[in-house]
């Protein structure tokens, strides 16, 4: 299983390479925020790169924002049809709730997760 934030700038393919052609079976866990993908941002926004911690100051218009969600959808859409059909779960997990409460939501209907018998 791999646990990532799939905010990567290359298409899903490049990314996992092998593992969407083979006949393994592969589990993503996907963190996700809904702050994230509809934020309010509005004005002269400071946004960091949590990887570089370099800061950034951004002019967001709604016109602009809206592209950026627009963006951001689209591009957890192509991870979606990547990963359907072949063999990879693909499950984003939220920030509402505990860990298991996000795993009984999102990733148990999918097959991700099992629920163990005792």
């Amino acid at each position: 299983f791999i646990i990532t934030d799939l905010l990567y700038p290359v298409p899903p393919q490049e990314i996992l390479g092998h593992v969407l052609h083979s006949t393994i079976r592969a589990i993503i866990f996907c963190p996700w925020s809904a702050a994230e993908a509809e934020p309010d941002w509005d004005g002269q926004v400071e946004l960091r790169d949590c990887e570089s911690n370099e800061k950034r100051l951004y002019q967001f218009t709604q016109a602009r924002r809206d592209r950026f969600r627009a963006s951001y959808r689209r591009h957890f859409n192509l991870w979606d049809e990547a990963c359907a059909g072949r063999g990879v779960a693909l499950t984003r997990l939220g920030e509402d709730g505990s860990l298991l409460d996000c795993l009984m939501k999102s990733a148990l209907p999918i097959g991700a997760v099992e629920m163990a018998q005792g």
